[in-house]
């Protein structure tokens, strides 16, 4: 695995580590990466690469990925469509998508809330000094989260996926660029017009994709540099 990591172009690594903030197991379409690829600024203070620029570029490093084995496809759909590849669904490989999360714990690329949880044991007991958490993925619940959330600086965290039955997120704490909350079973419509309300003036892709949410809040408009608004299976 290591090796197959190794042999992907320069630029794409950070892309593979991005696949590694998915749940174990989820089946997405085309868009959804590429959509928060576009989205997201994925610029590192940690690694320089190239910055996806457009669709084109996201939809041809999909692609690349997918001929290294980080994706894979899954099944084709049953509805028609003269693209087959937009009429799919693909995962990540089981077996890569652990290396990358391990690849991503260890760079500090993106934490989980069990990575979270041994940064801060760590600066807790040797004085270390936390690494940015530019982006957080939480998709099993944990008791510790919410204390855990009140004590650490979330203020540079561009990035954030949550799923499950995750409780309560405080997302006034965030100014993010991507917030994906697709099958977050606790989502409920009044975090989502916390959302709104938080400032997130630079937030650009949002997804509420299968959860309960019934309405969407006035406030909306106050997240002006929005490009993305994923409803669907709500």
């Amino acid at each position: 695995l290591a090796s197959t990591f190794d042999d992907i172009p320069y630029e794409l690594r950070s892309l593979s580590l991005y696949m590694s903030m998915f749940p174990y197991g989820y089946k997405f379409d085309k868009d959804r990466p590429v959509m928060k690829w576009l989205c997201e600024d994925l610029t590192d203070d940690w690694d320089e690469w190239r910055n996806v620029e457009d669709a084109a570029d996201a939809e041809n490093y999909f692609f690349q990925l997918v001929d290294a084995n980080v994706i894979t496809l899954m099944a084709a759909s049953y509805k028609s469509s003269q693209d087959e590849a937009e009429a799919s669904q693909w995962h990540v490989n089981h077996f890569m998508q652990q290396f990358l999360a391990s690849k991503s714990a260890e760079t500090g690329f993106a934490f989980t809330g069990a990575t979270l949880n041994l940064e801060a044991a760590s600066a807790t007991g040797h004085g270390n000094k936390t690494r940015i958490r530019r982006r957080l993925s939480v998709h099993h619940s944990d008791p510790c989260l919410p204390s855990l959330f009140k004590k650490i600086d979330l203020s540079q965290t561009r990035s954030l996926a949550v799923s499950g039955t995750i409780s309560r997120i405080p997302f006034d704490k965030f100014n993010l660029v991507v917030l994906d909350l697709e099958g977050w079973e606790n989502l409920e419509d009044d975090d989502l017009q916390q959302v709104c309300r938080s400032k997130m003036i630079f937030l650009q892709y949002l997804s509420v994709r299968n959860t309960q949410v019934k309405k969407l809040p006035d406030e909306i408009n106050e997240l002006c540099s929005l490009m993305m608004l994923d409803l669907r299976g709500t």
